[in-house]
């Protein structure tokens, strides 16, 4: 038998083994190691967005030392520049399997995403199983290679999106079965709790609201497109302005939020969102402001 043969053999075992534990805390787990039978990945995750709230990890395997930037970190706030978070509720036709080059906005390792939460987590690339769950919540099966490793082969994603619709059909039936879209899990089923207390149910309000009080509309629609991780040339041909007056509408945004990078505007965004009160109607970052300056007085 080839090393081809073998190979799917033993993904063919471990996908009719699947079917026993539909249903069971020990389904994602074995998922993920019926998939690692196809490709070699590193750093695995599993998590379930549901729309306007933080995402659950629903599984990982990850070493101790690099999980607080793996799942603290993007838990609280990062993953609201993620690109394939963003293709959720925005891609016509979000299930599938997608490689970073696919779903990333032009420029990826210019974001402020990447320069400020990526380029941390030691990855070369990665892929993502995306499955639409229904209309306000997903689940992600994230795949990654680390810098030491090669990236992803065509031929290897290939071979994942020849599985994925077995793949999607299993999630659903577990999650029917275990109906986690609508119902809260055991505490065991989600070990890493620490998140920052503004980061709610109302975070694209907060988002939407970001800078209001302070920017023009103008200013706040190139303000969206630079977090969301658009390149300059990419924002102005979204925006159908030049961009040189993008360049100048960036620079005034500068000034007046009083950050000189996108490293420091991503953090000022993040800060500025855990400061959100959904019950308010206020622009988080003059809230932020306000809390800041009173510390300092």
């Amino acid at each position: 038998m080839t090393a081809e043969l073998s190979r799917c053999a033993t993904w063919n075992r471990k996908a009719a083994e699947l079917l026993l534990h539909c249903g069971r805390a020990s389904f994602y787990q074995e998922l993920v190691a019926a998939i690692r039978t196809l490709v070699a990945a590193d750093n695995p995750q599993v998590w379930l967005y549901h729309r306007d709230q933080p995402p659950r990890i629903l599984f990982y395997d990850i070493e101790t030392q690099q999980q607080e930037v793996h799942i603290d970190l993007y838990r609280n706030g990062s993953y609201l520049l993620d690109p394939y978070y963003r293709a959720i509720f925005h891609h016509p036709n979000p299930s599938g399997v997608y490689c970073l080059t696919e779903i990333e906005p032009g420029e990826f390792a210019q974001s402020a995403y990447c320069r400020s939460y990526y380029c941390k987590l030691g990855t070369r690339d990665e892929i993502v199983f995306m499955v639409e769950v229904n209309a306000d919540t997903a689940l992600h099966v994230c795949l990654m290679r680390s810098h030491d490793a090669e990236a992803f082969s065509c031929s290897e994603l290939d071979l994942l999106r020849a599985v994925e619709p077995l793949v999607r059909n299993l999630v659903l039936q577990h999650i029917n079965q275990q109906d986690i879209a609508s119902r809260g899990k055991p505490a065991e089923w989600y070990p890493v709790t620490r998140t920052n207390p503004g980061i709610g149910s109302s975070i694209n309000q907060a988002f939407n609201r970001f800078g209001r009080s302070i920017l023009s509309d103008r200013e706040r629609a190139v303000l969206g497109l630079i977090l969301r991780g658009y390149s300059t040339r990419y924002a102005a041909e979204k925006l159908g302005i030049a961009v040189d007056t993008l360049r100048k509408h960036r620079k005034r945004i500068y000034q007046k939020l009083d950050v000189n990078s996108q490293n420091e505007l991503f953090s000022l965004f993040l800060n500025a969102i855990s400061s959100f009160d959904p019950g308010s109607d206020e622009d988080p970052l003059a809230v932020y402001i306000g809390s800041a300056a009173s510390l300092t007085e």
